[in-house]
Parts: C-alpha cells; sequence; structure tokens
C-alpha cells in the first residue's frame, strides 16, 4: 500500500459502519462491508446512502478483535460496529499492520496481512431488516425469538 491508497484507506475508515464480515474465503482473504461516509463525495450527486465497499485484507496472519469491559446496555436493540480510525503500520517483510478502532464500547480490530484492497459495492447490497438492522448477505437473517 502506497501513500496515496493509505489515504484513501483512512478516508474509508474516518467514519465507517461495518454491515458484514466475510469469513467465506478466509484461507485467502477476510473482508469488512462498510458504509463508507468519507470515502468520496457522494450527497452532491444525489445519492441517498453512502458507498459501500468491501474492504478485502488479503493472506491475513493476525485477525485479533479487542471488546472493551463495559456495563449492560441500557438500550433494546441492535446494535452497530463504527470505526472512527485506522493506524497502518509497514512491517520489515512487506507486511501490513492495521489497527482499526470506534468508540469505547465498540471492538477495535487488528489485522497484519500481505495486502488490502478495496472494491466498490451497489448500493442495494445493503438491505435492512424490519428492526432495522443493516444486513449485507441474504443468508444472514436476524435470529427469531
Amino acid at each position: 500500500m502506497n501513500k496515496d491508497e493509505a489515504e484513501v484507506f483512512g478516508r474509508i475508515f474516518s467514519d465507517a459502519q461495518v454491515v458484514d464480515v466475510d469469513m467465506s474465503d478466509h484461507f485467502r482473504f477476510i473482508g469488512l462491508a462498510v458504509v463508507a461516509d468519507h470515502y468520496r463525495p457522494w450527497t452532491e450527486y444525489g445519492e441517498r446512502t453512502a458507498p459501500i465497499l468491501l474492504v478485502r485484507f488479503e493472506a491475513v496472519r493476525v485477525w485479533n478483535m479487542t471488546y472493551s469491559v463495559h456495563p449492560e446496555p441500557t438500550y433494546d436493540g441492535p446494535v452497530q460496529w463504527l470505526i472512527d480510525e485506522a493506524q497502518i503500520e509497514w512491517g520489515r517483510s512487506a507486511e501490513l499492520s492495521i489497527r482499526l478502532t470506534g468508540l469505547p464500547g465498540d471492538p477495535s480490530l487488528q489485522v497484519v496481512c500481505a495486502a488490502v484492497s478495496w472494491t466498490e459495492l451497489h448500493p442495494r447490497a445493503l438491505r435492512l431488516d424490519p428492526r432495522g438492522v443493516c444486513l449485507l448477505r441474504p443468508g444472514l437473517e436476524p435470529r427469531r425469538e
């Protein structure tokens, strides 16, 4: 990842909402589907939703999620995972060490991988279930009580 790509990567995760985690081919990549408000201008083009991106972490060696300890939530309903900041370090062996963080109640993610790529998804890839939970793939149905 060069400096220009790192700047775009930082914009992707400067106010991102994670809507799906793709581990279907985790030997090759692990993907995060995110709604990325700051990826590019979108409201000036009349779009109704921010861009949705699939960010692929390729040849992942470390995938470490850390959750902060906090009291039980006082609300009932779905919780969204928000990411506000991305930190990138280049390793000696051409690996990338990436740390994604958000609000204190959100998990932080550390990834060590060989490369990162991203692609924009069609806005119709995202849908809301009746409770307002964002889902990307039809197979991810909310649990019925």
